[in-house]
């Protein structure tokens, strides 16, 4: 029999041995909870995911911090305690940093998705911003009923949008309320000075930009200059320019810059390699149509009364008027002096402030001033999304594909089981496609090919299908600009 000292130590074992177990399952199941919280947050390249300012500030004084962009934080005096509620002395160790647009946010790998009455739907920035605090690594909360004031500098404008704050237990935005905003007057100063550098710009003509007509530049010519225009050779005057035409009277309309112009008095460019055939200046009395595809880029069809014609695609680049507006000699000797200085302003301008957008926040973490996407034309599609075959790497599964709209204020992930129901945009020419590859490698969906698609077959076509293949890009990427040029931004 076993004596009452041996049925003690079997179950002080026991009883160790379950002790064990239950700090192992405990440790698993916050590893498991910690891994859930991480995968909403999740950076898609190593090493780039975007840098915090980090600020040390005195808990017991209220402070006011100022970024470079023109961002202003007010902190309140002890506005900060421990994990326990208890309150914090000395110095605190702030971070916070702001995104200004998609790349931004896709680099911190932040979701932009947005679930409103069962729909799935997605944010679209006017700036976000993290807020962290911590001390000797630990970190802090907002004491209750303080809040933090956050100045953001903007560069959106418009009044339409609201401020959202990251759950980061769910994944969810939660609307918190609506910011407050005013004009930056620095900004407007700023920009009519770029303009008026742009007024001496020259217009790179090369031998595929051409006039349908020359007598469209000579109406153009006659009623937009002087009077003693009409008496030079208009003729040796649009050649000077390296222009080109041919004989086609174009009265399409078509739409610039907001505005409606006849075809004819615009500049155009063609983007087919087959040059014009020699009857288009040969012949005259020409029918012409035209359909707009994308941007600024129509197709084109001209037809004689004799059966010939001709298709192409033709891009417009700007009026005739503002061409003419400066001799080609005034053009050729100030575009080098001007452009670098409106180079230099445009590259300010591009960060500075058009707004400030102002709420009180009372807690940390991530936060948006947003409005929801909308795309101008969409069309929903079944995706397939496939790596080209130059791409060898069997280990790799595709299963991460992101949208980055145009406007580069979004970013839209699409999972696997969403491929089915895939929103494109007919009227965005820069629907930019992409994937990560292992090694930090971009994977992309060519910009020429999703322009070139069909979206008016895909339009009355039911339940349409279409493929992407999704082709490597470049090298490693090791820098947010390098990802700017490869996407094109």
């Amino acid at each position: 029999m076993k004596t009452m000292k041996q049925t003690k130590k079997k179950n002080l074992l026991l009883m160790s041995i379950l002790a064990v177990f239950i700090a192992l399952t405990g440790c698993k199941n916050e590893n498991e909870e910690k891994k859930e919280k991480d995968a909403f947050i999740n950076p898609p390249f190593e090493k780039l995911d975007p840098v915090f300012n980090e600020f040390s500030i005195d808990n017991q004084t209220a402070d006011t911090l100022e970024l470079e962009s023109g961002t202003k934080l007010y902190i309140p005096k002890n506005a900060f305690v421990d994990s326990s509620g208890s309150a914090v002395t000395g110095n605190v160790n702030l971070k916070y940093r702001e995104f200004h647009d998609a790349l931004d946010i896709f680099l911190a790998g932040i979701p932009m998705q947005f679930d409103t009455k069962g729909r799935r739907r997605h944010l679209q920035t006017a700036g976000m911003f993290e807020l962290r605090a911590n001390k000797e690594d630990e970190p802090l909360q907002l004491t209750e009923c303080t809040s933090i004031k956050v100045d953001l500098a903007s560069r959106k404008a418009g009044e339409d949008y609201n401020f959202f704050g990251f759950d980061e237990e769910t994944g969810d935005w939660d609307f918190m309320g609506y910011p407050e905003s005013r004009e930056n007057p620095q900004y407007q100063k700023a920009k009519e000075k770029i303009e008026k550098l742009k007024d001496t710009r020259k217009m790179p003509l090369g031998p595929d930009h051409f006039i349908f007509d020359y007598s469209g530049a000579f109406d153009v010519y006659r009623y937009e200059l002087n009077e003693d225009a009409q008496n030079q050779d208009i003729k040796k005057r649009v050649k000077r320019y390296g222009l080109k035409w041919l004989n086609v009277d174009n009265r399409n309309m078509i739409n610039f810059q907001g505005n409606r112009y006849i075809a004819s008095f615009m500049v155009w460019k063609k983007l087919e390699r087959k040059p014009f055939p020699d009857w288009l200046r040969n012949k005259r009395n020409f029918s012409t149509e035209m359909k707009k595809l994308y941007g600024n880029v129509y197709s084109l069809k001209i037809s004689h009364r004799d059966g010939m014609s001709y298709n192409g695609k033709v891009k417009c680049i700007m009026p005739l008027r503002s061409l003419m507006a400066f001799s080609p000699e005034y053009w050729k000797n100030n575009y080098e002096e001007a452009m670098q200085k409106a180079k230099k302003e445009e590259q300010r301008l591009r960060t500075q402030a058009k707004v400030f957008r102002s709420f009180e926040k009372n807690n940390l973490g991530v936060s948006n001033f947003d409005r929801l996407y909308k795309r101008n034309d969409p069309i929903e599609v079944k995706a397939e999304f496939t790596l080209a075959e130059s791409y060898d790497n069997e280990a790799y599964e595709l299963n991460r594909v992101f949208c980055l709209p145009g406007n580069n204020e979004t970013v839209i992930k699409l999972r696997p089981e969403n491929w089915d129901k895939v929103w494109l945009d007919a009227e965005d020419e820069n629907f930019r496609l992409i994937t990560v590859l292992p090694g930090n490698k971009l994977g992309m969906f060519p910009l020429e090919q999703y322009r070139s698609l069909n979206f008016d077959s895909l339009k009355k076509a039911k339940n349409p299908t279409v493929n992407f293949t999704m082709e490597p890009v470049g090298k490693e990427i090791e820098s947010k600009e390098q990802l700017e040029d490869l996407l094109g931004f």
